[in-house]
């Protein structure tokens, strides 16, 4: 099964009184989605809890598949917007890489967490032609190039494995961590990570 990054998203709004209804509607779907399922959440449920009208919801969104699919993507301008301010302040390329799985050990220990909403996902879109697909094509295609980028920064020699393995470390933590409930697994990856960046020439830590 095609996996999904597991770094944490960035946080998506909640409505304000004054919010406008796809606003609404977007914040309240991915509380729901990301909280109970999206194959759990019926859209009467998002209608009613939003406060708008059924008329009013598919005058912005044709389907429920199409809601999901704009919530994915929310979810995936979140987390780059974040990730953009976050590692502009970071100097040190090794710094900036281990950051991703420093993000991770916080947000597997928060409350909030309940696995990767992009894995989740992927796991509750079977269908090829679902919408929500092609958004979670394009995260992972996003999160890989950042990953490859912030190893090309460290002057790493083999950079195609090493992204690939720092990606596999990130996508199992957050599996892990939502199954032993525990952020156990996401500071095993971030260690692991240190281990292969140190035994490629680029790390911080001495081997031996």
């Amino acid at each position: 099964m095609n996996r999904t990054s597991a770094s944490a998203p960035g946080p998506v709004p909640a409505p304000s009184a004054g919010a406008g209804v796809v606003d609404r509607l977007l914040a309240t779907a991915g509380e729901l989605f990301y909280r109970e399922g999206i194959h759990s959440v019926g859209i009467q449920r998002v209608i009613e809890e939003a406060g708008v009208a059924k008329a009013s919801l598919y005058a912005h969104f044709k389907s429920k598949d199409d809601l999901v699919a704009a919530y994915l993507a929310q979810r995936s301008e979140a987390m780059r917007a974040a990730l953009t301010v976050e590692l502009a302040g970071i100097a040190e390329p090794i710094d900036r890489l281990l950051h991703l799985f420093d993000r991770g050990v916080a947000w597997t220990a928060s409350a909030e967490f309940r696995g990767c909403p992009f894995q989740n996902a992927q796991s509750e879109l079977a269908c090829e032609t679902h919408p929500g697909r092609a958004v979670l094509a394009g995260h992972r295609a996003w999160m890989r190039d950042l990953l490859t980028g912030l190893v090309k920064e460290t002057g790493a020699k083999d950079v195609a494995p090493l992204s690939g393995a720092l990606m596999a470390l990130l996508e199992g933590a957050g599996s892990r961590a939502l199954a032993e409930n525990s952020c156990e697994a996401a500071r095993d990856a971030r260690w692991a990570a240190e281990m292969l960046l140190t035994a490629a020439g680029v790390g911080n830590r001495p081997l031996g």
